[in-house]
């Protein structure tokens, strides 16, 4: 075997390996850039558990809105229908919790916001309509954004996979903003 040969064979089976190490490595920022939007991965007996965004909106509504008296938390309560769907579908179970939300939302758009929203249906005009008269403090229109953009996650992400514990918490979170809100619309 001559050397060229020998160089030939040589790069010939390391082509494989390069172009993978390559491709790692300029895609290494789009793919992390990704992870966030993970719900869940696994990998034979690996798997990483990702309700980072679930755990920060929960997090960010105990911030701005502290539970008012001794109300047991949502999720302890066993008859709730939510808790149950949580068992059967996480997903299903953030569909429901949202639904609480955007009911309030459009019944305080309609208190607050009077004539100009009146036979509006959409929870997106609603939050427009918080953002736009100022009639809502920014944060928590913020909150109820990122509670859309998790819903919605869970209702058109193909691979969305969710924990029970993420969905409880995300129920959790609607229904103390739910408390807020209605307390908006009845004042």
């Amino acid at each position: 075997m001559d050397v060229l040969t020998f160089i030939s064979k040589m790069a010939e089976s390391f082509a494989w390996p390069i172009a993978t190490l390559i491709g790692i490595l300029l895609l290494r920022k789009p793919v992390f850039g990704l992870l966030p939007f993970v719900q869940k991965l696994k990998y034979k007996e690996f798997e990483v558990e990702f309700g980072k965004r679930v755990k920060e909106v929960t997090a960010e509504v105990e911030r701005e809105l502290p539970p008012t008296g001794n109300q047991l938390e949502f999720v302890q309560l066993e008859s709730n229908p939510i808790v149950k769907l949580a068992e059967v579908s996480p997903r299903s179970a953030v569909l429901e919790a949202w639904r609480s939300v955007e009911i309030a939302s459009l019944s305080v758009a309609r208190k607050l916001l009077g004539p100009e929203f009146h036979n509006r249906t959409m929870t997106y005009q609603a939050l427009r309509a918080f953002e736009k008269n100022e009639k809502i403090d920014r944060n928590i229109v913020g909150l109820l954004r990122e509670l859309r953009s998790l819903r919605n996650e869970a209702a058109h992400a193909p691979e969305f996979a969710l924990s029970r514990e993420s969905a409880l918490d995300y129920a959790n979170a609607t229904q103390t903003v739910v408390k807020y809100l209605n307390s908006l619309a009845a004042a």
